[in-house]
């Protein structure tokens, strides 16, 4: 039942943009078929060439999960060391300026 109303959610979604509807699957296979006339077209042939070239940069700049958590665990620790050297470097100032301090007084 689901499957059926997914498959007929997506006929209707697709009608829009389609040129042909098939009301008989005789229609739709065959020699002379409308899919394979569509799968032969141009307007086909282009959609096919857009898909696969987004699927190859997306192969290009996508990791696993696990990289991309280690990564980011990795940048956290950078930036965690970066905070606590300028934590230190902060505190050194403050100590010799209350060390200059009393020694002025």
């Amino acid at each position: 039942m689901l499957a059926s109303s997914v498959v007929v959610n997506f006929c209707a979604r697709v009608s829009k943009y389609a040129e042909f509807t098939l009301t008989d699957w005789r229609k739709a296979t065959g020699k002379e078929s409308k899919l394979l006339k569509h799968e032969t077209s141009s307007a086909h042939g282009s959609a096919f060439e857009s898909y696969t070239a987004r699927v190859k940069e997306l192969d290009k700049t996508s990791s696993s999960v696990a990289v991309n958590l280690s990564k980011a665990y990795a940048k956290k620790l950078q930036q965690d060391n970066n905070e606590r050297a300028r934590n230190r470097e902060v505190l050194a100032v403050i100590a010799d300026n209350s060390f200059f301090s009393e020694t002025e007084h």
